[in-house]
């Protein structure tokens, strides 16, 4: 592996390592939290560490703004902050809310679907055989994690079944939304967490300013705020920006839900069913039929 391509894949296995746990997290958060006060809260400290690193760039480099930008993209940012982080992490944690870990995960992990599918039309094409393929196989997947044919076993959520899937929706058209605009990507995420704090902080106060109850409380919810909601992402776009195959970087995006797996049962305690990993494995198969393969 020569020594560039090195370097794209530490910070990628990284983040794909930091987003392995993040189920483990929002459950032992949800323990203590509603899902909208872990939205609050969390999303304060991600956004004390995208400006730390906005801070730190503007340091480096005297005389320089922070917050450099075309004003209309400044205020799209923010305007897209409402939809991620606000509604999808609000909808995503009241998925987990609602679900056991290993279902809520990866329903959510349906999103390169939906990702795929709002691209054609925002781009001008009709999907694909092949987006259609991915979605019928993926589809085969959800089903077979969320289905309960047996008398005794306990029914999952039908609420949190959609929230889990709706959560994928939103995030595909955030993400599609976000690479429309010419701005720096740590810039763009501070302003929509900005944006999103203002009107989650009003809520938060006006429900009586809940927090943890206890130390893992609390550690839960700021390893949210740094590792899944922030810092994260920059890894995994710096591991991007350094490698010459983008899509080979890509794959290793598909360890995450299966060492999430691991961690849900060796911390949480659940059983894991051998139909989830099953639909897990299927859900990821109907992503890369649906994948073009033309890329390197």
């Amino acid at each position: 592996m020569a020594p560039g391509e090195r370097k794209a894949y530490i910070p990628a296995l990284g983040a794909v390592a930091l987003w392995s746990t993040a189920a483990v997290a929002f459950k032992m958060a949800l323990r203590e939290l509603a899902p909208l006060d872990l939205v609050t809260i969390a999303s304060f400290f991600s956004w004390l560490s995208l400006g730390a690193i906005l801070l730190v760039r503007r340091a480096g480099t005297p005389g320089s703004s922070p917050l450099t930008g075309n004003r209309r993209t400044l205020v799209f940012s923010a305007l897209l902050g409402l939809l991620n982080p606000l509604a999808y992490y609000w909808i995503l944690f009241a998925a987990y809310h609602r679900l056991p870990a290993q279902v809520a995960q990866p329903l959510n992990y349906t999103w390169p679907l939906f990702l795929a599918i709002l691209a054609a039309p925002l781009s001008g094409n009709k999907p694909t055989g092949r987006d259609m393929a991915g979605l019928l196989i993926s589809l085969v997947g959800v089903v077979l994690i969320s289905w309960r044919p047996r008398t005794g076993v306990e029914s999952l959520d039908p609420v949190g079944i959609a929230l889990a899937l709706g959560s994928g929706i939103v995030w595909a058209y955030s993400w599609l939304a976000g690479t429309r605009l010419r701005i720096d990507g740590t810039l763009r995420l501070f302003v929509g967490f900005s944006a999103a704090l203002a009107v989650l902080v009003v809520i938060w106060w006006c429900r009586g300013k809940p927090i943890p109850i206890s130390p893992v409380g609390w550690i839960s919810v700021i390893w949210v705020g740094f590792f899944e909601m922030g810092i994260t992402f920059l890894l995994w776009n710096g591991a991007l920006e350094r490698t010459e195959r983008p899509a080979r970087i890509g794959n290793l995006v598909y360890l995450g839900p299966f060492i999430s797996l691991l961690w849900i049962y060796l911390i949480l305690g659940e059983v894991i069913r051998p139909a989830t990993v099953v639909g897990l494995a299927v859900i990821v198969a109907g992503i890369l039929t649906g994948q073009d393969r033309r890329k390197k």
